[in-house]
């Protein structure tokens, strides 16, 4: 605490006060080159508008926009090294001129070359990076159990079995993964489940008897849970290869966390990564207003069944309002700065088209709105705003 009586101060605010009072010819020698420096900036402003305005500047601005435009495509030109991405990049770059032209193409193709810049930098890329990180795991003194549950219908049959595999190949083996079928229409899709669930003991499944949607059908996956943590993970995504190894080395790093949630990137249909989002650390404030943390989001299983799991009637934001639940009963949350969860882009899913499911935003509302009911805000009520998913009090 401050001791406002110290006299120890006093000495301090006196010399202060006499440093001002002898320092009368230095302030009035700054104040002259502040009028000085204001008078260079006017004459710099009006010389550049004269540039600006000159017939030559007019003449060469051609010139100067295709030198940038080179620049834009021999950067983007050096991470396309396959057939299959060329064609992959040409999808994304009919797309962003559609957006906003050759502004938003340049930028497209700018942010996809230095992203994979960045993968290469920071992520593991042979078989001996991921053996370091299987070594790192077998000295860990807690080994957590992770649930892994997805609810499924009618998912693409590729798309499913990526997800599962991605678990299969986890470097980090004490999981089990719970999968809930929500009665789909295809029977390949109940075929490659069984199919997987006899080839390994760690895969569960149940085979819901009526369509229920995503949050039944998430319920069902929880009931098969046995795990220290749950994992949620969409039926059309995939996990990074070290992604619950990351987790469990945070867990041990710090074992009363409830919550640990990653950085997240998006693939497209011909397994092209783009589109990196780099979270912040825990805010409650911004989590407040924007379902930030996303995927891949950990809970402590206890937590998870003890706030009754997925709730029906929250469908599209019901992973928004179970993450809103948990977290009013722990502050105990956790981010980890690697990018361990690719989310699918396809036209039938928000990381493609965030018009795809307009009543998700409007559910993620209602499920903020009741979230300040139960904490007896004075927040006098929750509206959407012209971002979609960002919220104002």
């Amino acid at each position: 605490m401050y001791d406002t009586d110290n006299q120890e101060k006093a000495p301090h605010r006196s010399t202060y006060g006499n440093d001002l009072a002898g320092g009368g010819s230095e302030l009035e020698s700054a104040k002259a080159r502040i009028e000085e420096l204001k008078r260079e900036n006017t004459e710099l402003k009006e010389k550049l508008h004269q540039v600006l305005n000159s017939t030559s500047w007019q003449i060469t601005a051609p010139i100067r926009k295709a030198a940038a435009h080179r620049y834009i495509f021999k950067s983007g030109a050096k991470t396309v090294v396959s057939p299959r991405r060329w064609v992959s990049s040409a999808k994304s770059a009919r797309n962003a001129f559609r957006r906003g032209g050759f502004r938003e193409l340049g930028y497209s193709v700018l942010e996809n070359s230095y992203y994979h810049q960045w993968i290469r930098a920071n992520e593991p890329q042979t078989e001996d990076d991921y053996k370091a990180i299987v070594e790192r795991d077998s000295k860990l003194t807690l080994q957590p159990k992770f649930s892994v549950l997805i609810p499924t219908y009618n998912t693409k049959i590729s798309w499913l079995r990526d997800a599962i595999d991605s678990v299969i190949h986890q470097t980090y083996q004490n999981w089990e993964l719970c999968i809930a079928d929500d009665n789909s229409t295809d029977p390949r899709v109940r075929y490659v489940l069984e199919q997987y669930a006899a080839q390994d003991e760690r895969i569960k499944v149940t085979f819901r008897e009526e369509n229920g949607h995503i949050a039944a059908a998430s319920n069902s996956a929880l009931g098969l849970a046995t795990g220290d943590f749950v994992a949620l993970l969409d039926h059309d995504d995939y996990l990074a290869k070290h992604a619950l190894s990351e987790f469990a080395a945070k867990i041990n790093d710090d074992q009363e966390l409830d919550v640990i949630y990653s950085n997240e990137d998006k693939v497209d249909c011909d397994g092209i990564r783009m589109e990196p989002t780099f979270k912040s650390t825990w805010s409650r404030e911004y989590f407040l207003s924007f379902m930030y943390i996303g995927h891949l989001t950990v809970y402590r299983t206890s937590i998870v069944k003890q706030v009754e799991g997925f709730r029906v009637g929250f469908e599209g934001s019901q992973d928004y309002d179970l993450a809103l639940r948990v977290t009013e009963q722990t502050d105990k949350v956790g981010h980890i700065p690697s990018i361990l969860y690719h989310w699918r882009k396809h036209p039938d899913s928000v990381s493609e088209n965030i018009h795809a499911k307009p009543y998700a935003f409007t559910v993620g509302r209602k499920a903020l709105q009741e979230a300040q009911e139960r904490q007896e805000s004075r927040a006098a009520g929750v509206d959407e705003t012209r971002m979609l998913g960002i919220y104002r009090y």
